[in-house]
């Protein structure tokens, strides 16, 4: 079985699931199929091969899912949603290529506080320091990514400008000047996919802020095509 991971607002452990087996709610994320064997194939006729297998496990994983009395007519690849007795989502075949199990609802189960919703944002703020009477010249600028759970864009932006507030003190500097570092922008909101905090503790680390940009193709860069 996949890993199953309990988001962190409710207070139990699967341990507890088992014994007790409440009916729970979970997303299922099965595994990407394993590309490298299609390697040899035009771009096109890979995306053809990957399809054609992720469809074949989505259609064995519902046969699974059936025998358990769930009803998958309306379910779809990208979008599995599962409601079923704890002890039958861990009877799910171990031979379908499961990545990770969500549950973010458990009957009986109160969570402890609103986080059940949220995930953790990865938030990159930019700050200037001001110096007293400083009117031309380089200023310094700095740029930090800070972690937050929040249950949306919007709430992770606000919550991280609230958290510049104290950051926004004056204060003086070893020849006298006054210092303020003002919050100048939150540059952009990355959500991580981290629902679960222990998920930190993850021996491959865990990404936290990501960025696509653009540049000139260096030759050391090249990959060469796989396809005749």
């Amino acid at each position: 079985m996949a890993k199953i991971i309990i988001l962190d607002a409710y207070k139990t452990t699967t341990t507890a699931l088992e014994s007790s087996n409440p009916k729970v709610t979970a997303s299922i994320y099965l595994k990407y199929p394993n590309y490298k064997q299609w390697l040899k194939l035009k771009p096109k006729k890979r995306i053809e091969a990957i399809r054609t297998a992720q469809n074949e496990q989505f259609e064995a994983f519902k046969t699974d899912l059936a025998a358990l009395s769930v009803d998958t007519s309306k379910m779809e690849l990208h979008q599995i949603e599962v409601t079923l007795p704890y002890q039958n989502l861990l009877q799910i075949e171990p031979n379908i290529a499961i990545e990770r199990v969500f549950i973010h609802k458990i009957d009986g189960v109160e969570t402890e506080n609103e986080a059940s919703d949220s995930s953790f944002f990865g938030v990159k703020a930019r700050c200037v320091i001001q110096v007293e009477g400083q009117k031309r010249g380089q200023q310094s600028v700095e740029e930090r990514i800070l972690l937050v759970r929040a249950k949306s864009f919007k709430q992770a932006k606000k919550r991280v400008q609230k958290a510049f507030k104290k950051y926004e003190t004056p204060y003086l500097n070893t020849e006298g000047y006054q210092i303020i570092w003002k919050l100048d922008k939150i540059v952009e909101v990355y959500d991580t996919g981290v629902v679960d905090i222990k998920e930190f503790d993850s021996k491959e680390g865990v990404e936290v802020f990501s960025r696509i940009k653009s540049r000139k193709l260096k030759n050391k860069h090249i990959l060469p095509k796989l396809w005749k």
